[in-house]
């Protein structure tokens, strides 16, 4: 039976000098990105030279790398088992056993074998873990992905353990011999080095999996709670709380809340629900006709009725409480003005200044992005608005 020699000198030669060419080229090209652009436009076609050969030279570098360490412990195996080192294989016709040897040793690495499937087991390990942590992490907030993509994460991480049994196998010296050795009837057990070298391989797909089945998970979560894949409807339609203004008829809003010649300026007069456990209402008012501009931003109102002008009287001076009355340019035709109110179960976890009277964010991404988030971090939780209304009405000033 043939065994065919897996590397020779001339090989390992080759691979070293291409990891230290493509090593200067990438050393290089890290050079050139980190250059003040007014350098690297004097240097003009070289750095263009340096940025396409540095990025060809990456992949090229890595593999070989990994050629030339795989080759090197071959060719020092080889050595320790009395051959004489090939410089080509053909000069033996690619036949392990036509290399002169001065002794005849076999199998000194089957121990690699049990350290292989030690170091699987270990894999295997690391990624349970990450595994349980991706269920301890999501199964609070997203617990049918996390029970669906549990299982695949489990399933595809026992790899590591199928990899134990073969390597522990390959221990068996009456059916497996080293690749350095001259095979008979047996196989040829993985190396350490091979054996490291598919377990990272095999461990960077379980690394990505992981990390999939988290950006997934959080993908759902945020679509369900966040501002991901909303429309302004799909926000309008799971509003409950009812909303009411004595200064809404017919659809107009009264001329007196408004900031112009004939109006008063005074905040519209305002009746809403009462949601259990609420600490206080946040009430916010945009013109949806000129990009969201902010007229009324309240986010400190414990009470559920507020009087019209309750920015002139008990509101007056009051930061957290700001009004501005519509003021549509003449001849604009009619603008849509909203209230928004929110039963707030607590301060939102971030602080935030809304850009007032000027256009800033739509009622939904204010909803979304900063007073639903109850705690910021590495997952948004959500659950801070414990529900929300809305009445909407149009103002148009004539010419």
């Amino acid at each position: 039976m043939k065994t065919p020699i897996k590397y020779d000198k001339q090989f390992n030669i080759a691979c070293l000098i291409l990891m230290i060419v493509t090593g200067i080229l990438v050393v290089l090209f890290l050079i050139c990105m980190l250059m003040p652009d007014e350098k690297a436009a004097d240097a003009g076609g070289f750095v263009i030279f340096i940025a396409v050969a540095g990025v060809w030279s990456i992949p090229l570098f890595a593999l070989s790398s990994v050629l030339y360490i795989d080759s090197h412990v071959y060719l020092k195996r080889l050595k320790k088992n009395h051959f004489i080192i090939p410089y080509k294989k053909k000069e033996y016709d690619n036949d392990l056993s036509r290399v002169p040897r001065d002794q005849v040793v076999e199998n000194l690495y089957f121990g690699d074998s049990r350290i292989a499937s030690i170091i699987s087991v270990v894999f295997f390990a690391i990624f349970l873990v990450n595994d349980l942590l991706y269920l301890k992490t999501w199964l609070p907030f997203e617990p049918d992905s996390a029970k669906a993509l549990f299982p695949f994460l489990i399933a595809f991480h026992f790899i590591f353990l199928i990899m134990a049994a073969v390597y522990r196998h390959q221990g068996n010296t009456d059916k497996y011999v080293d690749e350095v050795d001259v095979r008979d009837r047996r196989k040829a057990r993985a190396s350490l080095a091979g054996a490291v070298g598919t377990l990272i391989l095999l461990g960077l797909i379980a690394a990505y999996s992981v990390a999939t089945a988290h950006s997934m998970t959080k993908y759902v979560y945020k679509s369900k709670n966040g501002a991901y894949d909303k429309e302004l409807d799909d926000f309008w339609k799971d509003a409950t709380m009812e909303v009411t203004s004595q200064d809404l008829h017919d659809g107009k809003w009264n001329e007196r809340i408004t900031n112009t010649k004939n109006g008063a300026n005074l905040s519209p007069q305002l009746s809403f629900s009462e949601v259990p456990g609420a600490q206080y209402y946040v009430i916010y008012m945009e013109d949806e006709s000129a990009n969201y501009w902010v007229h009324w931003y309240a986010d400190d109102i414990h009470e559920t009725e507020l009087a019209s002008g309750a920015n002139q009287t008990e509101y007056d001076g009051n930061p957290s409480f700001k009004y501005v009355g519509p003021y549509p340019p003449a001849g604009s035709g009619e603008h849509t003005y909203t209230i928004y109110v929110y039963a707030m179960k607590g301060k939102p976890d971030s602080e935030f200044d809304p850009e007032f009277d000027e256009p800033w964010l739509r009622a939904d991404y204010l909803y979304y992005d900063h007073l639903n988030v109850l705690s910021r971090g590495n997952i948004d939780t959500y659950g801070n608005v414990l529900a929300y209304g809305y009445i909407s009405g149009v103002y148009s000033q004539k010419k």
